[in-house]
């Protein structure tokens, strides 16, 4: 095993320069409902991104914990968290990832529950969805800068990626109220009001993830008074695939976020 209590390991991938022809290693490791979630997209693009982003959790746990990729049992739950079955010395393996149009990520952790987000940089998103987003003092910052600069539409952006991901590692999904959430600039979170049954909310966190000027990444976790350190690295298609077919490691992260 070659990650510890006090790391979230992430990988990301950009999935445009995949071929079209999507690698057979990368199917092969994928359980049944994975390829029958796969076969439901109708867009090309969507089929390859959902595939790619599976086969890279895969290709990470087996990074993390010694196991082969297609060894892993990922059950899938209606309306829940697909959890990790697969039994593991020394703890338990969480992960969870996330795919948006021509890119990948994923997060794995052990003993703690983790999620992910990402969106293209350039997303456009409505003004007005601010009040969908933010809490209170989240909006005043907001509206402090100006509606026509850039930097506006951007921050909205990363305070919904950032969200998100912390409702991921939660498990609870798109019900929860995002504007009860209030995250200050280390990504500690408090909370307005919830009825969710998610622990002491300074049990959680959030870090923001340098991948690239493309896409904005976010990732959540239970650190449970853990200091938890989050590593990244971006790895190519070439990389995925020899991976899958060898078991080659893919070496030591070229971020961390202390």
């Amino acid at each position: 095993m070659s990650i510890d209590r006090n790391e979230l390991r992430v990988w990301s991938m950009k999935t445009s320069e995949v071929p079209h022809s999507i690698p057979s290693a990368y199917v092969k490791v994928l359980q049944r409902w994975e390829h029958a979630r796969a076969s439901a997209f109708v867009h090309e693009s969507d089929r390859r991104d959902y595939i790619c982003a599976h086969a890279l959790r895969r290709a990470l746990l087996a990074d993390c914990f010694g196991l082969r990729a297609g060894s892993w049992d990922i059950e899938q739950r209606h309306l829940q968290k697909p959890i990790i079955a697969t039994p593991i010395q020394h703890g338990t393996a969480e992960s969870n990832l996330t795919h948006t149009r021509g890119f990948v990520a994923v997060v794995v952790g052990l003993d703690c529950a983790v999620g992910i987000d990402a969106e293209d940089r350039n997303r456009h998103i409505e003004p007005d969805a601010a009040s969908l987003i933010c809490s209170t003092s989240e909006h005043d910052f907001l509206n402090a800068i100006p509606s026509s600069s850039p930097a506006r539409r951007e921050l909205l952006l990363h305070m919904w990626v950032r969200k998100e991901a912390l409702l991921k590692a939660m498990g609870v999904g798109l019900s929860f109220p995002l504007p009860a959430i209030d995250l200050d600039h280390n990504g500690h979170p408090s909370l307005s009001h919830s009825t969710f049954a998610i622990g002491a909310i300074s049990d959680w966190r959030i870090w923001n993830i340098d991948a690239g000027p493309s896409h904005l990444v976010a990732v959540g976790a239970h650190h449970c008074g853990r200091s938890l350190l989050p590593t990244h690295q971006a790895i190519n298609w070439h990389d995925l695939e020899d991976m899958l077919l060898h078991g080659n490691s893919l070496g030591q992260a070229n971020e961390d976020y202390r």
